[in-house]
């Protein structure tokens, strides 16, 4: 799962893009942080924070400076090609 490596939990498990593009959501846990800010499976996330999403291990790098509880702003794509920004609080991985 992505983010176990930063300790934050976004409720999302993701895959790369093949264009390099973002991190491809392709499950996500019901009432986990993502499925609050209504971030659905086929969305496509290109930022955190400001920060630019490439990959699953760029989100993994973004998310490991970010403290959990905080909230972020996530840059999201739409299956439709539709671009949104949702807010939500980050989460903390149980142990």
């Amino acid at each position: 799962v992505l983010a176990e490596a930063s300790g934050i939990d976004l409720g999302v498990q993701v895959a790369a893009e093949a264009d390099g593009q973002g991190a491809v959501v392709y499950a996500v846990t019901a009432g986990g942080p993502a499925d609050r800010a209504g971030i659905k499976a086929s969305d496509m996330i290109t930022a955190v924070a400001g920060h630019p999403v490439a990959d699953p291990s760029s989100l993994a790098s973004v998310l490991s400076a970010l403290p959990p509880g905080q909230k972020v702003a996530i840059n999201v794509v739409h299956p439709d090609g539709s671009a949104a920004t949702v807010t939500l609080t980050l989460g903390e991985l149980p142990g």
